[in-house]
Parts: C-alpha cells; structure tokens; sequence
C-alpha cells in the first residue's frame, strides 16, 4: 500500500517538472523522462528514499535554488561543481 506522503510527493513532483518546463534545462538536451531536481549550491536536502518529501518541498519552497535535469546532465553538472570546489 503506498502511503498518503508518497502520493503527495509523486502529485508534487509532477506539478513542479511541469512547471520547470517538463523537460531537461540543458541547452543541448530536451529529454522528457529520468528528470532529476538539481540543486545550485549544495545544501542537506537529499532526494532519495525517505528524504523525497524534504526534497520536493524545498524544489516548491526555493524553485530558484533548482536545476531540472535529465539523470545524466544531472551527474555532470554535480561532477562540475565538485571539481569547482576543489579548485
């Protein structure tokens, strides 16, 4: 049985790809399926498992704080900011 939260998260998360524009924001890209919230600085908001809820409220709570992306622009993106960091 899947729970009210989970319902609401899924719901949630559909409005706010739609919102973004419902497909990857890499220039290059327009793929409309595996689409992942990416955060521009990091914060302690993870998306997976239990933290779904957290996540998705804070992608409603700060829209300006996310990127969508599909789940490879997504890793490249946090590859960038990772090596960024350590320059």
């Amino acid at each position: 049985m899947i729970s009210k939260n989970t319902v609401w998260c899924r719901r949630k998360r559909k409005q706010m790809i739609k919102k973004f524009g419902g497909k990857c924001q890499k220039d290059s890209c327009s793929k409309k399926y595996v689409l992942e919230f990416a955060h521009k600085t990091s914060n302690h908001v993870n998306g997976i498992g239990r933290g779904s809820y957290y996540r998705i409220h804070d992608v409603i709570v700060n829209p300006d704080n996310y990127f969508l992306f599909c789940k490879l622009h997504h890793h490249e993106f946090d590859r960038e900011v990772k090596t960024n960091q350590k320059s």
